[in-house]
């Protein structure tokens, strides 16, 4: 039976509008059998006949009005069947549904009990508008207990367990669809589904429980106020907004889930700023099943506040965060917790997630509290990479634990550079790696240092950095304490290394007195006291600066050569027709070791390269006057890597310098047969190439470099001495004067580093001068006497001078490689004709400059005559 108890006033009415009854299980019922309905016993009507549904014999009652023209007190309705002809039966089993429509006038409310329905037990229809209350107790349903459809209106909504069991669902006890709005909800009783107890899309005005709801409340809609002095199990789950304030009661969770969450008002064990501990009300921003992003306009006074992995929480300046109770772990982040300007979190935090600033300029938050930073934990304060300026206040002892992180960001230079800092009140223990960015600051000398940790208490924490910090041509380091001594708990960035302390002045001997009467010794005189070394603060310089200096060196050197250098001996006569042959092919493969210091005293550079040049005459003219004229054209590879150290640091770095060269190049010699005599070489190369800086822990830096480089070479072959030696096998000594200049032009393309650092390569466009002289033997061996095989081994000296030195000027401050304006050159090797068509050649050279410079080169070569 359905009891709808209404009290009437005039000219209300009351739609049954769907009154579904499952009676397949009932004897007796056929189609066109009679429903009625009586409502104060005395005002009995038809329901209209019922029909069945063939399918599964779902016996429905079309809409009906009972039209209440007078106030008869309050109506009782009784819904009945009479099945073939038989009594009325009333309709009360398990199985009915019913969906209510009202309209007119209602004062006093209306009372909805002991409906068991067979999916949606009570539905409040689209047109349902109730302007006072609706009472509903005892309803079941196999889905849902009560629903409120869209554009139903209630004013009051009263559940309660009446006499039985409250409102349940097999899913969910009650349904709030969008656009339904319930101004007050109230539940007394058992609010129970085994899903959620509640969901509400739409609009509540106010909600209220001091009954239970089992299986929480979910709101995806909007909700006024939350007042609960109940018992909500597995929590207020809310995906919408709460505009008011949330009173959570004992041991209550307040879950904030999706993108979207909001409460505008305080949130607290009972709704008001009280403060008050150990009623288990507490806050979680997602779960395990839920992420969760949210922000609250209010205060929040909870025992603990949980933020889960994935979730986002905002504390804003409007809505400071108060964890009431004291333990380690009162407030836990394993998501992200963002930190406006002027927020403030109280309690004590364990951060094994990400803790993090507000991505605006000059942001200043606080935590009051103790703070674990956890292995997994990171305290970001610069999350973007404009952000230096922020500071996080820990108002309390910071514990750091092992692989713990705080990220910070600063515009680096001198000492009053602008950074983000971390500021703790109290105690620091444990460890923690500092990741400092630097934030396109140009680098500078520091005196006492960056501060970027400030500890008021004790300093026991050790923080190191994370990777190398880098501002221009600088290395900075981290230490505690500042350089002048008068600070030992913070900790500073520098670039300053401690000068070498100066030396103590000998003090004067004392002049010896004369002794009598033996002629007085004349007195020592005193020693010159040493003038004390005055300090001098030293700039720790990044290797890299020498890195980019000597890819610049070696792009302008790799593809040099003199003539011999490219072919061999400088001409030979066939011994058969005496005809000068004119070199068609020639290759020449190169291995050298570089080794350079900078000038900044601390970064050494050791190079390898391989160079391997391949070219052939195109084109030749002789004439017995006026000599003879060849060109040719030429390519080349090359590929030189290196490794820098710098000596203060330990850091280190590595270049690679890849390319090629194309050419051309001509020759003449004063006399086209015989080896005496003049002869002018010169050629013109265009070259590019690939360049990569690699620093420790730093990202690859890529950059082209590329340019023309030019060469004009003289020199003259005077024959010494000649004589036969056994058997008539004829021998002479020979000397090679000659002088060369070569312009190299090779650039490097303006280059910005990740970290902003400007680089610009400086020593192009050099002029180097080289002047040598050979001495070389041309013979042949007895066993070679009725063959074409000749060798020459020769010895050559050399000085080259270089107008420039190859440098590097990193936003603004230059370090360039130094001890190779003036170098010594000693070369080696053997040449040889094997054959009328093919030669070799080979020759080992050594160069020695200042300041350590050295340079080492091998080269094997092969000639072939057409």
């Amino acid at each position: 039976m359905i009891n709808i108890d209404l009290p009437t006033s005039p000219h209300a009415e009351m739609t049954v509008e769907e009154a579904y009854y499952r009676a397949k299980d009932e004897a007796g019922f056929e189609p066109g059998d009679i429903a009625w309905a009586t409502y104060n016993a005395e005002h009995p009507g038809a329901v209209d006949k019922w029909y069945s549904a063939p399918s599964d014999a779902l016996w429905r009652a079309p809409r009906s009005a009972f039209d209440l023209p007078d106030p008869l007190g309050h109506l009782n309705l009784v819904i009945t069947a009479v099945p073939g002809g038989g009594a009325a039966k009333p309709v009360d089993g398990a199985g009915l549904n019913v969906t209510i429509g009202l309209s007119g006038d209602y004062y006093n409310g209306m009372d909805i009990r002991n409906v068991v329905g067979s999916d949606y037990a009570v539905v409040m229809a689209d047109d349902y508008e109730q302007h006072v209350e609706t009472n509903i107790s005892n309803v079941s349903g196999n889905k849902i207990g009560v629903t409120a459809l869209s554009g139903s209106t209630t004013d009051a909504l009263n559940l309660a367990d009446g006499s039985g069991f409250g409102v349940r669902g097999g899913q969910i006890g009650l349904y709030v669809e969008s656009e339904a709005t319930i101004s007050l909800l109230t539940n007394t009783g058992e609010l129970a589904g085994n899903l959620f107890g509640g969901v509400n899309y739409g609009s509540i005005g106010a909600m209220t429980n001091t009954g239970t709801i089992v299986n929480g409340f979910v709101n995806y809609g909007s909700i006024g106020s939350v007042n609960n002095t109940g018992t909500v199990t597995n929590g207020i789950m809310n995906y919408g907004t709460v505009t008011g304030k949330v009173a959570l009661g004992d041991n209550t969770q307040y879950i904030a889930a999706g993108d979207a969450s909001s409460v505008g008002g305080v949130i607290s064990w009972n709704g008001e700023k009280d403060g008050k501990a150990g009623h288990g009300a507490s806050v979680a921003v997602g779960n395990a099943a839920n992420r969760g992003l949210t922000t609250t306009a209010g205060t929040v006074y909870v025992d603990n506040v949980s933020v889960a992995k994935g979730s986002v929480l905002t504390v804003t300046k409007d809505n400071d965060w108060h964890i009431l109770t004291t333990g380690a772990d009162a407030l836990s982040n394993y998501g992200t917790l963002i930190m406006n300007n002027d927020s403030n979190l109280t309690g004590n935090l364990t951060n094994a997630g990400m803790l993090t600033m507000n991505p605006q300029p000059d942001v200043s938050a606080t935590v009051t509290g103790d703070v674990v930073n956890d292995a997994t934990g990171r305290i970001v304060l610069n999350p973007t990479a404009t952000s230096a300026g922020n500071t996080l206040t820990i108002d309390g002892n910071y514990i750091g634990v092992a692989g713990s992180i705080v990220s910070l960001g600063g515009v680096l230079a001198g000492d009053d550079s602008l950074t983000d800092k971390l500021v703790i009140t109290g105690d620091s223990s444990g460890e923690s790696i500092l990741n400092i960015a630097n934030e396109n600051g140009s680098g500078a000398q520091t005196l006492d240092g960056i501060q970027v940790v400030d500890v008021g208490g004790t300093s026991d924490a050790k923080f190191s950095l994370a990777s190398r910090v880098v501002a221009g041509a600088y290395d900075y380091t981290l230490q505690k304490g500042n350089t002048s001594g008068t600070e030992d708990k913070d900790w500073y960035l520098t670039s300053y290394v401690t000068p070498v302390d100066p030396v103590t002045p000998v003090d004067p001997v004392t002049p010896v007195d004369p002794v009598t009467p033996v002629d007085p010794v004349t007195p020592v005189d005193p020693v010159t006291p040493v003038d004390p070394v005055t300090p001098h603060t030293v700039r720790m310089v990044r290797p890299e600066a020498a890195t980019y200096a000597d890819n610049l060196r070696a792009a302008n050197a790799m593809f040099v050569m003199g003539l011999r250098d490219r072919q061999g001996e400088t001409r030979y006569t066939d011994a058969v027709t005496g005809e000068t042959h004119p070199t068609s092919m020639w290759m020449r493969n190169v291995g050298g070791r570089n080794k350079s210091s900078m000038s900044d005293g601390q970064n050494k550079t050791a190079a390898n390269r391989y160079v391997m040049q391949l070219g052939g005459n195109i084109m030749s003219w002789n004439d017995d006057a006026a000599g003879q004229l060849s060109l040719g054209v030429m390519g080349g590879y090359a590929n030189q890597k290196s490794n820098t150290k710098n000596s203060l640091t330990g850091n280190r770095s590595t270049g690679s310098v890849s390319g090629y060269s194309a050419g051309l190049y001509g020759t003449w010699y004063q006399d086209a047969k015989s080896k005496a005599g003049m002869y002018v070489d010169s050629w013109l190369q265009y070259a590019w190439f690939n360049n990569e800086v690699k620093g420790q822990d730093l990202a690859p830096e890529t950059y082209k470099s590329k340019g023309l480089m030019a060469s004009a070479e003289t020199g003259y072959n005077l024959r010494l001495i000649s004589w036969l030696s056994g058997k008539d096998m004829a021998n002479s000594l020979w000397l090679q004067p000659r002088a060369q200049v070569i312009w190299t032009g090779v650039k490097v393309d303006d280059h910005t580093e990740y970290n902003g650092t400007r680089v610009h390569g400086s020593g192009s466009d050099n002029v180097q001068t080289r002047l040598g002289l050979r001495t070389y033997l041309n013979g042949k061996s007895v066993k070679d006497k009725d063959t074409v095989r000749t060798f020459q081994p020769f010895v050559e000296a050399d000085w080259v001078y270089n107008t420039k030195q190859a440098g590097v000027s990193m936003n603004g401050s230059s370090d360039n490689i130094t001890g190779s304006h003036n170098v010594g050159e000693m070369k080696a090797g053997v040449e040889g004709k094997l054959s009328n068509n093919l030669s070799l050649w080979t020759d080992v050279a050594q160069q020695m400059g200042g300041n350590g410079y050295s340079d080492t080169q091998g080269t094997l070569g092969v000639k072939y005559d057409f």
